[in-house]
């Protein structure tokens, strides 16, 4: 399974020596994902080998590596964990496993405070250039891996 070309691949490889999968659901957008991983792969996330920690996803890294069982993580939270986990990554950069993020300046509302003009100055930052290559490099010198993948303007 380590090297499948996809998370879903892995997933469907995962499940069938029936090994156990812990999922962190505190993580609305992780559970999404994971769900969808499930599904794409034609397996129902139920019974016995899938258990939900109901803890955050350091402690599902935790859990997972005590038991040697398998569990959906993003890349800095696995990172910062690393050094105290029996645990590697099986698949890492699979276009499945792609979680964008967008900035999104929105609209005051009336009668509350907000600062438009930071928010619009922040948005315009963190897709400039210079905003793009912080974001690139993040956490490369810390972990010998960026944690984020800059892709302003690229698309969806």
């Amino acid at each position: 399974m380590r090297g499948a070309p996809t998370a879903q691949d892995a997933f469907a490889a995962s499940h069938a020596p029936r090994r156990h999968s812990f999922r962190a659901p505190t993580i609305p957008v992780r559970n999404i994902k994971e769900l969808a991983l499930w599904k794409a792969a034609a397996i129902a996330p139920s019974g016995s080998w899938y258990i939900k920690t109901g803890s955050g996803m350091a402690d599902t890294l935790h859990v997972a590596s005590q038991k040697a069982a398998y569990t959906l993580a993003d890349n800095g939270t696995y990172l910062s964990q690393r050094a105290t986990l029996a645990l590697v990554p099986l698949v890492l950069d699979a276009k499945d496993l792609l979680n964008i993020y967008h900035v999104i300046v929105v609209k005051p509302l009336p009668g509350h405070i907000s600062n438009q003009p930071a928010a619009e100055a922040f948005a315009a930052f963190v897709t400039s250039p210079d905003g793009q290559r912080l974001i690139a490099a993040y956490g490369t010198e810390r972990f010998g891996r960026p944690l984020f993948i800059a892709d302003a303007g690229k698309g969806d």
